[in-house]
């Protein structure tokens, strides 16, 4: 009798706890205590987006460059999830298909990432449909949101045009840089300084946009990508006939190509100026 009373009150136990909304909560995914997807995709963008680009994130260190100049270390495990979802919320302000348009395949994170030796933040490879993010301990996240955009831009125009230094001829008419290509930035070692926005550069938000053609607009996609709410940028156009010409024409080429329609309203406010 005491064996039977003991076996019915675990059983009563059990059944109380299979229906315990914390337990079912667990079974299903839903409720408070399941947040791994909410923390992997964050909350901007749109809708089911985190769980498409979480597949292309990768950590992997056996894929192979083009050139064979590219090299990187293994990211630590525990760096892992924090930077896959800085990269899902770079990829979220972008058309629902715009990775598959431009055919990125994947995005590899690593650790100390050098071309030719040299340190970068990034580095796009189209001919392997990769795009390379480099993570180091004095890269600043707001640094790597930047990088993600400008480089993302190249990638763009490589696909598009089968060159990372595409002369646009309406640009060409608007930009009187110094020229060289972006390289120059990185004569002495890396150096962000040059991608600070400077009010006063006629024409350019920085001396790293005076670079070349294809620099000038991997800036401007970048700095509007990531600056909030955008007042420098605005504020520059306004002021800045030959900024904000080539806005207009970066922007509504990202339209036409991508039916990329977050500028309508900058492009709407600059038009009435």
């Amino acid at each position: 009798m005491k064996k039977n009373l003991g076996f019915l009150a675990v059983l009563a136990m059990c059944i109380m706890l299979f229906f315990s909304c914390d337990f079912f909560d667990s079974l299903t995914g839903e409720g408070e205590g399941n947040n791994t997807e909410t923390e992997k995709n964050g909350d901007k963008g749109k809708e089911g987006n985190g769980n498409e680009y979480s597949s292309l994130i990768s950590f992997d260190v056996g894929r192979k460059d083009t050139w064979g100049k590219v090299s990187y270390e293994s990211l630590e495990t525990g760096k892992r999830q924090k930077y896959t979802k800085l990269i899902i919320d770079e990829m979220n302000k972008y058309p629902n298909d715009f990775f598959t348009k431009i055919g990125l395949d994947i995005i590899i994170i690593g650790k100390n990432l050098k071309f030719e030796g040299t340190f970068r933040a990034s580095v796009p490879d189209n001919g392997k449909k990769i795009l390379f993010m480099g993570i180091r301990d004095d890269y600043t996240d707001d640094y790597l949101k930047h990088v993600f955009h400008h480089e993302l831009n190249h990638y763009v125009e490589y696909h598009i045009w089968g060159s990372h230094r595409h002369d646009w001829e309406p640009w060409r008419k608007l930009f009187d840089g110094e020229g060289g290509g972006g390289e120059l930035a990185y004569q002495n070692g890396e150096n962000s300084n040059s991608m600070v926005y400077n009010p006063d550069l006629p024409g350019f938000l920085n001396y790293y946009s005076t670079l070349g053609q294809e620099e000038d607009r991997s800036e401007m996609i970048a700095f509007f990508l990531t600056e909030k709410g955008n007042k420098s940028f605005v504020e520059k156009a306004e002021k800045d006939n030959i900024f904000r010409q080539k806005s207009i024409l970066l922007f509504e080429f990202y339209k036409d190509k991508f039916k990329y329609n977050l500028f309508d309203e900058y492009l709407l406010l600059i038009k009435d100026k």
